[in-house]
């Protein structure tokens, strides 16, 4: 949990404009040991992995993991404990089953589902894993890798990659030994809705809430946009133009770009694998850094954080963005620091914070060693597209105010 925390004291306040604000994030390393493979589980630093490809959070703060070349499925607790939850490190295959008695070949993409359900991207087909473990193949032939639109084990992919899952329980993947983009409903009917002249090398997916489909083209350069009729467009970045600008729409450069994550409002999230960058990319296409400045390990802030070969990215409901930090063998969070303002509202007082932030609580007491309880602030609470605020009339006392996720 990330708390903001400010003093308000009377008659010692500038008064300030408040705009939106630049979401920061702080990333620290949830499990793992840097640069050392295995396939151990264990709390922390006690647990091994062995080349990441996909994280997926649940509602319920853990996060999925798509542990590539130990052929498992692996659960990760908010405090980092880790468990293998399908496959056996070490044995590929395609087997269904339960638990250690399912098989994966290539596991990459994932997505969850309103159940709990994880669909995994395996090679040539889709896989469905319980939270109990049960592993069945949902769509695509086992060990066949083929073209065509069907139903179930009926359809054909190649080369799967990223995946995602709209509100509907619609999948939708990319095909890279096909170069298309592939949707398969809740009833494992598959179709194709975008390809092949399109796409040069499609990584990772992500669904908005109206239904376009954005895929990371790694070596194509760019983030492409596809419409539920198949219409194809370039989001952010330049086909072929190899770089890591940040900037707007096609004035932006990617080098490699291949996880791809949404989050509610709408910004979708980039693990970069070339530059091992973690960018962020607004709804009208403004493409920022957020994370990394170069090939390395360190937990931190903004740049001062440091990945080797991020695959994969994942964004929760609380604004925590997970990273598949492929070749430092980790599972990286990333937190929202929350910016509070305050400034003048005539003779009143506000405290405002941004509109991304819908699901944090506002809170304050009269002492920053207070031991009483933080009081929860409900009423007089507005907002808009950019913030939140809260005016209030200001007493001769100090007063600390905090917002913390729920």
């Amino acid at each position: 949990m990330k708390l903001t925390l400010i003093t308000v004291l009377l008659g010692a306040l500038s008064v300030c404009a408040v705009s939106s604000f630049a979401q920061i994030y702080n990333f620290t390393t949830l499990a793992g040991k840097q640069g050392i493979k295995g396939s151990s589980d264990g709390s922390g630093s006690t647990a091994r992995f062995n080349d990441l490809y996909a994280v997926v959070p649940d509602d319920q703060g853990n996060v999925y993991v798509a542990d590539t070349y130990n052929y498992t499925i692996r659960k990760v607790t908010s405090k980092g404990v880790v468990t293998t939850i399908a496959g056996r490190p070490g044995v590929a295959g395609f087997t269904d089953g339960v638990g250690t008695g399912a098989r994966f070949y290539f596991p990459a993409g994932m997505a969850i589902d309103a159940t709990g359900a994880i669909y995994m991207t395996d090679a040539s087909t889709i896989r469905k894993v319980t939270p109990d473990g049960v592993v069945t193949t949902f769509a695509g032939m086992l060990g066949v890798a083929a073209y065509q639109d069907g139903t179930g084990t009926n359809a054909g992919f190649s080369g799967l990659q990223g995946l995602a899952i709209d509100s509907a329980g619609n999948l939708y993947t990319a095909d890279a030994g096909n170069r298309r983009t592939r949707k398969i409903t809740t009833n494992a009917i598959v179709s194709t809705i975008g390809g092949p002249n399109d796409f040069i090398d499609p990584r990772g997916v992500a669904v908005d809430n109206a239904g376009n489909i954005y895929v990371a083209d790694g070596a194509g350069c760019r983030i492409q946009k596809v419409t539920q009729d198949g219409v194809v467009s370039t989001f952010a970045g330049q086909t072929w133009a190899f770089g890591s600008r940040d900037g707007l729409g096609s004035a932006a450069r990617f080098a490699d770009p291949q996880g791809l994550a949404i989050d509610g409002a709408g910004n979708l999230y980039v693990a970069e694998g070339g530059v091992s960058l973690i960018r962020k990319i607004t709804p009208v296409g403004m493409v920022t850094t957020i994370g990394g400045i170069g090939t390395g390990f360190a937990d931190g802030v903004g740049s001062a954080a440091l990945f080797h070969g991020p695959l994969g990215v994942a964004a929760d409901k609380w604004g925590n963005i997970f990273i598949a930090d492929t070749y430092n063998q980790l599972v990286r969070k990333g937190t929202p620091i929350l910016p509070l303002q305050i400034y003048s509202a005539g003779s009143r007082l506000a405290v405002s914070w941004p509109s991304w932030a819908a699901n944090y609580l506002l809170e304050n007491r009269a002492s920053i060693g207070d031991t009483n309880a933080w009081n929860a602030i409900t009423n007089g609470i507005t907002g808009d597209t950019n913030n939140f605020t809260y005016t209030f009339t200001p007493t001769n006392s100090a007063q600390f105010f905090r917002v913390r996720s729920p």
